[in-house]
């Protein structure tokens, strides 16, 4: 098996030499960059079975390249692909035999090869700096990722909740949003070629947070907390004809009344706040929010929507104390 995969003769001998179950890692034109914008410069792969790796080559200056689209053809007909994450994987070649092992264990991955580091603080703001940095050593930094996710891989359990979850946020993040000439007049990017390929600007969700609910940031742009009263929204303009906000009334309590078995008179909790204890849906929407958070204040620990809620809080808090996890069913 060659450590480097560089012509097609050497390509066509892969299915017959790998096992069905390899971990893949594809690496891009700059660590940052958005999965989006561009194709992998390479594609790193590591053979569980046969306990072996070896880089396939794309477009790294340093070796002949092999056929991009021919290398996701086989990419899709092995059995089980495990990658760090499947949502960016996604962008290179979304397949449902695609493992996530970011949604199971974030994995700390420690930079301590000194040739990457030293091109990386050096080019940091060249978009072609992994071209720069030689293929053997791109070698060795991705079977550290690969010795780091090792333990991850060996206690894998499949979850359909994990795949729908990076499928659906892959789909949102690919199609990227429209903007017009007006962009920089309202945002400042240090290095814009990592999310900004010509009018389209690209975005990434992190799905690992505290809370479960996916947040937004990339390169220093927020898509969920764009400023309402400068103007800036503005510069996103649909491809097509128009473009559609949705925004559900109460979405975060009427999910949670739904769950504690509360039942509202009005149809929007806010609503039912609001009328009982005197005052206009704003500020009832402020002090649900506050409480919801936090703690509820006394003078509103006769609502029934908290009352049920803070009766879940504490029989699930009681429940891990008591067993040390709480499974939702």
């Amino acid at each position: 098996m060659f450590w480097l995969v560089e012509t097609q003769q050497q390509f066509e001998r892969l299915p017959q030499e790998c096992s069905q179950e390899l971990f893949m890692l594809p690496v891009y034109r700059h660590p940052e960059i958005h999965p989006g914008i561009f194709a992998p410069l390479f594609l790193y792969v590591y053979d569980l079975k046969y306990q072996q790796d070896f880089i396939i080559n794309f477009y790294h200056s340093e070796a002949l390249t092999v056929d991009l689209l021919l290398v996701k053809e086989w990419v899709k007909t092995v059995e089980t692909v495990y990658t760090p994450d499947r949502k960016a994987f996604s962008h290179f070649c979304y397949s449902e035999n695609t493992r996530d092992l970011n949604l199971v264990k974030i994995v700390d991955l420690k930079k301590n090869n000194h040739t990457i580091n030293y091109y990386t603080q050096k080019f940091y703001d060249d978009i072609d700096l992994n071209n720069i940095i030689p293929l053997v050593k791109h070698l060795e930094y991705c079977q550290e990722v690969y010795q780091a996710y090792k333990p991850v891989i060996e206690k894998y359990t499949p979850n359909t909740y994990r795949n729908d979850l990076s499928d659906v946020f892959w789909f949102i993040e690919k199609n990227a949003l429209k903007v017009n000439s007006a962009f920089e007049r309202y945002f400042e990017l240090k290095r814009p070629f990592l999310s900004l390929y010509t009018t389209w600007i690209f975005t990434q969700y992190n799905l690992n947070t505290t809370t479960g609910r996916p947040s937004n940031t990339f390169n220093s742009l927020n898509f969920a907390a764009l400023n309402k009263d400068n103007g800036c929204r503005s510069v996103f303009i649909p491809r097509n004809d128009f473009l559609m906000e949705i925004d559900l009334t109460a979405y975060h309590p009427t999910l949670i009344a739904q769950i504690v078995g509360y039942e509202s008179p009005t149809g929007d909790i806010y609503e039912d706040f609001a009328s009982k204890y005197g005052m206009d849906r704003t500020e009832a929407k402020s002090l649900v929010f506050k409480q919801l958070y936090g703690n509820v204040f006394d003078q509103y620990k006769d609502f029934e929507f908290f009352q049920l809620t803070t009766w879940l809080i504490e029989k699930i808090w009681k429940t891990f104390e008591t067993k040390g996890k709480y499974v939702v069913i």
